[in-house]
């Protein structure tokens, strides 16, 4: 079927490429490049609001729940390496992909610690605490943000 649809949509048959396809999403056997094929075959039949739709669905399939952990790891490679506006990067496009107290709690050791940014350290601990993070598993972490933001803003 995924063929079959791949061959309407290059025969510029759309509207049977997106049925094609619409069926194996209601199969619930849907992937990247089904919901890519439809986004595109919806917008050649200028339904944009439906292109929109399976755009969307596509970029969603792609993207894994863990890229935010795998960009994590990447940063605290080159923080292991001093290389820390590489971690920088890195850190920040790991939340392009969704919240992470993971990541606010090490941007805000970064930006304390190694970048000397009080600022934006505190401002990195608060998200991390606001994101509440889990009491009993993260303890000391809370403890050392609610501390280091403390120091850093002079009110110890």
């Amino acid at each position: 079927m995924n063929d079959l649809g791949q061959a309407y949509f290059y025969l510029k048959d759309y509207q049977k490429c997106a049925n094609m396809y619409k069926i194996l999403e209601d199969l619930g056997v849907q992937n990247e490049g089904t919901l890519y094929y439809m986004a595109l075959s919806y917008r050649e039949l200028k339904d944009y609001d439906k292109a929109a739709i399976y755009a969307q669905k596509t970029i969603d399939e792609a993207i894994s729940d863990h890229t935010t952990v795998y960009y994590a790891a990447l940063a605290g490679i080159y923080e292991d390496k001093n290389q820390y506006h590489e971690a920088l990067n890195a850190y920040k496009r790991g939340l392009t992909f969704g919240e992470s107290n993971i990541i606010y709690y090490r941007l805000g050791l970064l930006y304390d610690l190694n970048l000397k940014q009080p600022k934006n350290a505190v401002t990195y601990y608060q998200l991390y605490l606001r994101n509440k993070p889990d009491q009993a598993k993260e303890k000391q972490q809370i403890d050392y943000a609610k501390g280091r933001i403390s120091a850093l803003a002079g009110t110890k």
